[in-house]
């Protein structure tokens, strides 16, 4: 039993019925889709019994997620945030979409950074827009980089009207340094896109590694993105 994540031993988790549980025989070890393996803290498992106890299962209401977050950001990120600006969506690749459907037009191209996070691809074409790739760069020790070179001409190709960027990168956990952000942030000034960062892994960053919330930067985009 792991002090923090409590007790997940294969046959309680086996017991579970998510997706990643039940797809497969009971001799299948799954490990084809990320998934809260761990044991639910136990001030949420509270707050969920006493939302059951009273039937507390209708609508949500943002009530305080904006002072929540802001405290949560500024203790653990070091980034201040403005409570009025947090709004609720059912999961991250929704607001995506949600963002690209209102600030680009049809067919027009995003650009992403392969090998990346796989539902990016499929819900660009769901949303009629079309992948523009920018490969991240193989380094001497095995690792990937960014490839600014390979983003610049992506940035620069025609219809494309927004850039994707994983930070903290998915599969690979790159953290990108500030200084990464920064060119990020003149070239899609240059070229006039849009800009949409997936930072819902910042908090698991490893010790040894500080993530940089892009809105914490002093850009012009910072603002924008």
């Amino acid at each position: 039993m792991d002090p923090l994540l409590g007790d997940c031993s294969l046959a309680n988790l086996a017991r579970r019925k998510s997706h990643k549980w039940r797809e497969y025989p009971p001799d299948v070890l799954p490990a084809f889709v990320a998934e809260m393996d761990f044991v639910v803290a136990e001030p949420i498992a509270a707050a969920v019994r006493d939302a059951l106890a009273i039937g507390d299962t209708g609508y949500p209401y943002v009530g305080e997620l904006g002072e929540a977050f802001a405290s949560f950001a500024g203790g653990r990120l070091g980034w201040t945030v403005k409570p009025a600006r947090v709004f609720p969506i059912p999961d991250v690749m929704t607001g995506i979409a949600e963002v690209l459907m209102a600030t680009t037009a049809p067919g027009s191209g995003v650009v992403l950074n392969p090998p990346v996070y796989g539902p990016f691809f499929l819900r660009l074409g769901y949303l009629g827009r079309r992948v523009v790739e920018a490969p991240l760069a193989r380094t001497d020790d095995g690792s990937y980089d960014l490839d600014f070179e390979a983003l610049d001409r992506a940035l620069a190709e025609p219809d494309v009207s927004a850039y994707l960027l994983c930070s903290p990168h998915n599969p690979l956990g790159r953290v990108w340094p500030a200084e990464h952000l920064l060119t990020i942030a003149d070239l899609c000034q240059r070229h006039q896109v849009e800009l949409l960062v997936d930072e819902i892994h910042a908090p698991l960053v490893l010790p040894g590694a500080a993530h940089v919330p892009f809105a914490s930067l002093d850009h012009p985009m910072a603002e924008r993105a």
